[in-house]
């Protein structure tokens, strides 16, 4: 069995938020950055034993902050067909690691949003 790699299936679909700052609460969008945080460290998320010994596939799709640091905080899950591969896809991509995103010539905290996907059948 063979999971997708998250690194090959990230989206970059940040929300709005109440406005852009450097550790004050606020995250900036992508699309405000003058560079973009970069995957250093993405370990795929553990394929819940559950739903493998059933042929289960399926996706989470977690909304985190990378901070200034790069590393990820207050990742949670905005769907999921199983709530089982919500916590597991919150756990993986809570170990992950970034280059920050850069604004002005300083690191930023930035709001991101990527889609685990979880196959049995490793397609």
């Amino acid at each position: 069995m063979q999971i997708p790699s998250a690194s090959q299936r990230i989206v970059f679909d940040p929300p709005g938020m109440d406005g852009p700052g450097v550790g004050n609460g606020h995250a900036w969008e992508l699309g405000d950055l003058d560079q973009a945080p970069v995957a250093s460290y993405q370990a795929p998320p553990q394929y819940p034993q559950r739903l493998r010994a059933i042929g289960l596939s399926g996706q989470a799709v977690v909304d985190f902050i990378v901070d200034q640091r790069g590393n990820v905080r207050d990742a949670w899950v905005v769907s999921s067909n199983e709530s089982d591969f919500g916590v597991a896809a919150v756990k993986g991509v809570s170990k992950w690691k970034f280059k920050p995103g850069m604004k002005a010539g300083r690191a930023v905290e930035v709001h991101m949003r990527v889609p685990i996907l979880f196959s049995v059948g490793g397609e």
